[in-house]
């Protein structure tokens, strides 16, 4: 019997602070055309967004191939609580050039971006590719075996 091969959609898990509500539903709008998983807050009632960001890492976690975003008024407070995760590297992304460099360098899996970050850079992140050297493994490599293990 042939089994018919399964096509993975790779998941963008996304989550906000009520700052970043409304910038979290545009951007669902945005990637239209994506498998977008809206993690929350799914109100604009004050929120710990951390939790949200605890969330989103673990969700991305679960395979190497899905990538979250999370937004906040600085972004300050997701990005450490995401990156508290062993295999997690998130990012504060605010123009092309941190983009060019969590991705090519740093093979960056979840986008923190603050409310003046251009949506654009979103779409740019998704399309650029690790570069797989030896210094750039080695970096990664490093990161993820002397970071802590685990989360609050």
């Amino acid at each position: 019997m042939n089994k018919i091969p399964t096509i993975f959609t790779p998941k963008i898990y996304i989550a906000s602070s009520e700052e970043g509500f409304d910038l979290k539903t545009k951007i669902i709008e945005y990637l239209v055309n994506k498998t977008v998983v809206d993690v929350g807050p799914h109100t604009k009632y004050t929120v710990d967004s951390v939790i949200y960001a605890c969330m989103v890492a673990e969700l991305v976690l679960e395979d190497e191939r899905h990538c979250g975003i999370l937004i906040s008024e600085t972004a300050n407070d997701m990005v450490i609580m995401a990156n508290r995760f062993k295999g997690i590297r998130a990012v504060i992304v605010t123009d092309d050039i941190s983009v060019q460099h969590s991705k090519k360098i740093l093979n960056s899996n979840i986008f923190c971006m603050s409310l003046n970050t251009e949506i654009e850079l979103i779409e740019k992140w998704f399309n650029i590719k690790n570069i797989y050297n030896e210094k750039n493994m080695r970096t990664i490599y490093l990161m993820d075996s002397l970071h802590p293990i685990g989360c609050i």
